[in-house]
């Protein structure tokens, strides 16, 4: 599925400060509170990139089961704030980190 900006979009995804800090929202379907191992994961993602990208800050979302994801991409495009980076779909390697 591709998802189009609307015209009342920011003209970018992510936002930059006057210090030149690039922040990028990344939205993924975890719910919390059941997949706690994998929040654990990718914090650690996360912190690991931020800490050798000092001009990039990425915030994860923990944005709940696929369909509540979808749905705040949706409720976001629309009111014209785009997160950055979403990760909407299954696959294998989710899984795998889920059981660990």
């Amino acid at each position: 599925m591709v998802m189009r900006r609307p015209a009342n979009a920011q003209a970018d995804f992510n936002a930059t400060s006057s210090d030149g800090v690039t922040e990028i929202d990344f939205m993924f379907p975890i719910v919390p509170g059941v997949n706690d191992g994998l929040i654990q994961v990718m914090n650690g993602m996360v912190d690991q990139f931020n800490s050798v990208n000092p001009t990039i800050v990425v915030t994860p979302i923990y944005s709940g089961s696929y369909g509540d994801t979808l749905r705040r991409v949706i409720e976001r495009v629309e009111a014209g704030n785009p997160p950055a980076v979403v990760r909407e779909n299954c696959c294998c390697c989710c899984c795998c980190i889920a059981r660990i």
